[in-house]
């Protein structure tokens, strides 16, 4: 999951960093539908609530990510798979796009 935790470090605006600490702002809930769209779109597998939680830890909470994953699933961006995880739903045009 590094390259997911990449992603997620590099959609964050750092606002103070020196050689021993970097304070990074937590996101908006565009910014957090955004980085939520980015990690689907990089991991074709999926992720559980719980997974995108652990990455997303002090980011957000499971509210917010629990609402974005809802309102992703009910515009049918994403849908839950046989084996329990959201994936980006291959048969919406929106979504289809990210991949490419």
């Amino acid at each position: 999951m590094n390259a997911e935790k990449e992603i997620v470090e590099n959609s964050l605006d750092v606002i103070y960093e020196d050689k021993d600490l970097v304070v990074m702002l937590a996101p908006h809930v565009d910014k957090l539908e955004n980085i939520i769209l980015e990690l689907f779109k990089n991991n074709r597998k999926g992720f559980t609530i719980k997974e995108l939680h652990e990455l997303l830890k002090g980011l957000a909470s499971e509210e917010k990510i629990r609402k974005t994953v809802y309102k992703f699933k009910k515009e049918k961006i994403i849908v839950l798979n046989d084996g329990g995880k959201y994936v980006l739903n291959t048969n919406n045009t929106f979504a289809t796009s990210l991949i490419k």
